[in-house]
């Protein structure tokens, strides 16, 4: 691949450098190379350097949308003239479908496509194959993309499209299940926000503001959604940076009273964010997640350490919870529920027992039998489903005393539990200071 771009010069242009390396198609060279020539010939401003950056990875993007529509064939995107059309077909497509032209108030979509097209049009007397296909795109795309919206102006700054075509970059991706794109894109987007706040230059809180103060709130919360969706796919690191996405979004959504639905939405992220970064959420903000997904019964079983009730709750919604990207975390949170178990049975122990210096050990035993009532809420959850599923659903929930013990192992391993295991004697020793560090019940 790289020996194909060095033979057109494509590689050493600095916004190509720009481009993620990602998991993307093997005939993706082609495409490089036109949207390198987008780039180039925009004739954008310096200040709109962010901005060619996101119409790249749009296109980029787009190309697994054009292959997964069965275009490995026809046209090939390892052949230049092919790649031409593809490259051109994704950027028209892009905005014909996945942005709302119509309440846009700017055709920025003129100044990339006008520029590709006259790129095409010089190489177009020599390829046939290529003049078919612009003359067909002239005829038949254009004229009902360009008539969305006639009279609005080409947007010459575009500061004010940054976060539309950001989060349309990271739901092409998401849709594509190109996360190693939208994680790239984000990831950069923040670093380059830090170094643009350090040197008093605009960043994406200024770019926040300036949207609201147009009315543009749907692109803010649409924005900071998807920002956040990114970073919750993250679990390499802490959910901060998705709950602090999620947060703004809701923020916005509430003050400019948007729809229970959006609310919902945002709240479904944000319920699960908190808890795995060991806060609880507000009863309102749980309350305003749709209802089908069991949220009540999910924080409440969190709350009360009550794991029996959480595996029933992760049981019944888990196909609803994969299809939003939210059942890893949810899985997650099982051991967070674990904690709060082991924080019950740690009070019950010391109120039975009167001797300070036994106070923080439990036996073993007395923990497995705790794990066990816990568990009870489940076992009679498994005798209402069929004996397969009961069988398989058993043996993935299964608590044995050796399960327990590596569980709680983990626990400690992670900092979630401040203790150690005594095997010799069978008994778990908690601190006294702060056995469950951490966590805000």
């Amino acid at each position: 691949m790289h020996a194909h771009l060095v033979a057109v010069g494509v590689l050493a242009h600095p916004v190509m450098q720009q481009i993620p390396r990602c998991r993307l198609h093997p005939k993706l060279d082609g495409l490089r190379i036109h949207v390198g020539h987008v780039a180039s010939q925009c004739a954008m401003d310096d200040e709109d350097a962010d901005t060619k950056t996101y119409f790249e990875e749009l296109m980029v993007t787009f190309l697994n949308y054009l292959l997964s529509e069965g275009r490995e064939t026809r046209p090939d995107p390892s052949t230049p003239s092919d790649a031409a059309i593809i490259a051109l077909e994704a950027l028209v497509t892009v905005a014909d479908k996945h942005f709302d032209t119509d309440q846009t108030d700017c055709n920025w979509w003129r100044t990339p496509i006008d520029a590709l097209l006259r790129f095409l049009r010089e190489k177009a007397p020599t390829d046939g194959k290529l003049n078919s296909a612009i003359k067909s795109l002239s005829q038949s795309v254009l004229p009902k993309l360009y008539n969305k919206c006639p009279h609005a102006p080409i947007d010459k700054s575009r500061l004010q499209c940054r976060p539309v075509l950001l989060s349309h970059t990271i739901a092409l991706s998401f849709q594509e299940r190109a996360f190693s794109m939208a994680h790239a894109t984000v990831t950069r987007l923040e670093t380059e926000d830090q170094q643009k706040k350090e040197l008093g230059q605009t960043c994406q809180a200024d770019v926040d503001a300036a949207l609201l103060r147009r009315g543009a709130v749907s692109d803010v919360i649409d924005f900071h959604y998807q920002c956040g969706r990114v970073h919750a796919m993250d679990h390499t690191v802490a959910y901060g940076p998705a709950r602090r996405h999620m947060a703004v979004a809701l923020t916005v959504a509430q003050e400019a009273k948007a729809g229970q639905e959006v609310v919902g939405l945002i709240a479904s992220y944000m319920v699960p964010l908190m808890l795995a970064d060991m806060r609880m959420p507000r009863y309102d903000l749980v309350q305003a997640v749709p209802r089908s997904l069991l949220y009540i019964d999910l924080v409440g079983a969190v709350s009360d350490g009550n794991l029996g009730k959480f595996c029933v709750a992760i049981e019944r919604t888990r196909d609803q919870l994969a299809a939003r990207g939210l059942l890893l975390i949810w899985e997650e949170i099982r051991q967070i529920c674990t904690v709060q178990l082991l924080r019950t049975l740690l009070e019950l122990n010391r109120e039975s027992i009167s001797d300070e210096k036994y106070r923080y050990q439990m036996s073993l035993s007395f923990i497995e039998q705790g794990f066990d009532q816990a568990m009870a809420v489940f076992e009679d959850y498994l005798r209402t489903l069929p004996v397969s599923d009961a069988a398989l659903l058993r043996d993935i929930n299964q608590w044995d005393a050796t399960t327990v013990v590596c569980q709680i192992a983990s626990l400690i391993q992670t900092g979630r539990v401040r203790g150690y295991i005594a095997f010799k004697v069978k008994k778990m020793a908690f601190s006294k200071k702060e056995p469950f560090p951490g966590f805000d019940a």
